[in-house]
């Protein structure tokens, strides 16, 4: 899941790379209107072109029969125009290097840059000249945790060693408190398998969802995804397999799907396709794009089960258990959405939702969040009074449990904060200046405690104070008391992209982050800087309760 959107606001931007078409071809670029062609042959050594606005490297497009450097985007120069020289930036918290912001018509570098607030406890990186992406994080007893990761090729932690099979292969690593591994793992066959869910329970157990293609062994026998595309597994807190189990005919479900609470009880949720096959029941869905929810008890068995769907689209994006088992959902419907008693209404377009269950699976309470705008649900979690809080995205005006909120960009991000009963107790906007909406983590701790992480794109203000981005997208942290009241944050990141895919916070509120950078020797979560092995490295960082 996700933790996410700080007290300002923080969004993802993601780069966009067209494929080069085929040999012989002729394409137009819709974005410069110059006609580029495939008649160039290989190109005579590396071509970096580097857009004026961003400090951003792209690829050569072949023009008229050479490897030419199209016209950039200048959108990001705003009124100010291309920088004249070099407009480098002393970073005055790290050594290296930022890109000015344009402001009043003037590329400065003064942004008011406050050092300090952040250090991690200790954080570590990993890499290869193959794929790899830290998609998941949970924290166990004694202070350990857990990593989900999707990677190829071969990493070594300590002294084990993991290769993937053939394509992208799941890695699920432990590291003890001071952050040494305690073991690593890959699971995978010949095909791409990601990892859809990663949590812990009371006992150090890990429990993963795995999505997986072709014929895989997990350790539990020969599966076939034909017959499903999603397995889950649990493993003892030394990595051996305890039981797996193959879930349902094309079921999908999301990264966040997947939740344990310390008594071992499993929870999962997604958007399925026909019968879903539980270990004691089936599930019949109806529809194409409909929701389910599903509570497991500690041996994987089936405790209870239900499908939603209305006539358009629906989707979970996040989905957490209470301490006693009761669940949360979060996401985004079209239209309307049926929750057992309760039947939502979009006020517009997509709508976020939020919907609470107890432990026996009754809808405790569910409301539609948003406008006549696009709205959705991002992430969500219990807070220490059997409430819940809420972080999403919206467009133009949204209501939030009765509170209007309204954007000031074409998307901002909000903050709500729900009782045990559903009454509205807080409701935020937090402004970024970005246009993503695939959003972040939000976590919270038993006395109310509550942290976001993700990351922005030039800066963040609204409900703490504004923090600036070094270059490409940045990581940004936030804590709020009980009150919705901002109380600490600060920002990571370097020239290039860097992103936060995972949070996971501990009841003391000492937290952890997963992501990946791009920045190499520029990228420090505060306890020094990352090696950079490979163009994208992961990353995973526990910070103290006290920022």
């Amino acid at each position: 899941m996700k933790l996410a959107a700080i007290g300002a606001s923080v969004l993802w931007v993601f780069g966009i790379v067209a494929l080069a078409p085929g040999c012989g071809s002729t394409v137009v670029d819709g974005g410069n209107g110059q006609t580029t062609t495939t008649d160039c042959g290989p190109m005579p050594g590396a071509i970096d072109c580097i857009n004026p606005c961003t400090q951003q490297m792209y690829g050569p497009s072949c023009i008229d029969g050479a490897w030419t450097c199209a016209d950039p985007d200048m959108s990001a120069c705003g009124d100010c125009g291309p920088p004249v020289g070099s407009m480098d930036c002393v970073d005055p918290c790290n050594d290296g290097f930022y890109f000015p912001v344009c402001e009043d018509g003037s590329w400065i570098c003064d942004r008011g840059m406050v050092c300090g607030g952040c250090e991690a406890e200790w954080s570590m990186g990993w890499g290869n000249d193959g794929w790899d992406q830290a998609e998941a994080v949970a924290l166990g007893p004694g202070g350990s945790v857990a990593v989900g990761a999707s990677f190829f090729g071969s990493l070594t932690f300590g002294a084990a060693e993991v290769t993937s099979a053939g394509d992208a292969d799941v890695l699920l690593l432990k590291l003890d408190e001071s952050g040494q591994p305690l073991w690593a793992r890959s699971f995978g066959g010949l095909e791409r398998d990601d990892i859809a869910g990663l949590a812990v329970d009371g006992e150090g157990n890990v429990v993963v969802a795995i999505e997986f293609s072709g014929v895989v062994d997990f350790g539990f026998g020969s599966i076939d995804s034909t017959a499903g595309r999603t397995a889950l597994l649990k493993l003892g807190s030394d990595g051996a397999l305890l039981w797996g189990q193959q879930l349902a005919f094309e079921v999908f479900i999301d990264a966040e799907g997947l939740a344990a609470n310390a008594g071992g009880t499993i929870v999962l949720a997604g958007s399925p396709l026909g019968t879903l096959h539980f270990a004691g029941a089936d599930l019949q869905c109806t529809g194409d794009h409909g929701i389910f929810v599903a509570e497991l008890d500690s041996d994987g068995d089936h405790l209870w089960s239900h499908c939603f769907g209305g006539p358009s689209y629906e989707y979970v994006r996040d989905v957490a258990i209470y301490p006693s088992g009761g669940v949360l959902l979060t996401g985004d419907f079209r239209e309307s959405l049926p929750l057992s008693t309760v039947t939502l209404t979009s006020a517009g377009d997509y709508d976020g939702f939020v919907a609470s269950f107890d432990d026996a699976g009754e809808l405790r309470f569910a409301h539609a969040l948003g406008g006549p705008g696009k709205d959705l649900g991002a992430s969500i979690a219990p807070d220490g009074s059997d409430g819940v809080v809420v972080v999403g995205a919206f467009t133009g005006t949204a209501d939030l449990g009765g509170n209007s909120l309204t954007a000031t960009n074409e998307w901002d991000a909000f903050l709500v904060r729900f009782s045990a009963t559903g009454e509205l107790n807080v409701a935020q906007a937090i402004i970024g200046l970005s246009d993503s909406y695939d959003l972040w983590d939000v976590a919270a701790t038993p006395a109310g405690e509550i942290l976001i992480a993700g990351q922005f794109t030039g800066s963040t203000n609204g409900t703490l104070e504004t923090v600036y981005s070094k270059g490409s997208s940045d990581i940004v942290i936030a804590k709020f008391n009980a009150a919705g009241e901002h109380i600490a944050g600060c920002s990571f990141g370097g020239y290039n992209s860097d992103d936060v895919a995972d949070a996971a916070m501990a009841p003391d509120g000492r937290f952890a982050i997963v992501g990946r950078q791009w920045s190499g020797p520029e990228f420090n979560l505060g306890d020094g800087p990352h090696e950079h092995t490979t163009d994208g490295d992961s990353f995973v960082g526990v910070f103290p309760g006290e920022m």
